[in-house]
């Protein structure tokens, strides 16, 4: 028996809800670090993965309209981050407390501000194996 031919775009569409899945786990997570970790490690593999599926299946059409695009100019970071997440482990996250009842932190929570996550500077990280992550 042999496997149907494979589908780039099917492969795509599946990658696509896969990241949406992950960003919105992403969100829901705003005050579980374990939860947030998980579902933005999820997220920057598949960003990359996206980005590296379109680049093949599209090429240079691709890469030129990514290049040229704010949003596209941030791939290389998300896959950086992405390699830290993957390869080192490393918490690239960290809680802002804010000031919901039941959620504020006596000296950590500031006013006025919903608790969520940030991404740590670079400089907090944990090095690379390469200038590219």
């Amino acid at each position: 028996m042999t496997s149907p031919p494979y589908d780039v775009r099917e492969g795509l569409r599946l990658a696509e809800a896969a990241f949406q899945a992950a960003c919105a786990r992403f969100v829901e997570s705003r005050f579980d670090i374990d939860g947030a970790f998980a579902s933005s490690g999820e997220a920057l593999l598949w960003a990359a993965s996206l980005d590296e599926g379109y680049s093949e299946l599209l090429g240079e059409t691709y890469e030129t309209a990514r290049d040229s695009s704010a949003e596209g100019r941030i791939l290389p970071g998300v896959r950086w981050a992405r390699n830290r997440v993957a390869h080192q482990q490393a918490l690239t996250l960290t809680k802002v407390y804010g000031s919901e009842l039941g959620h504020m932190v006596l000296g950590e929570s500031q006013l006025g501000v919903a608790t969520h996550m940030i991404w740590r500077s670079a400089d907090e990280l944990p090095p690379g194996r390469n200038d590219r992550g």
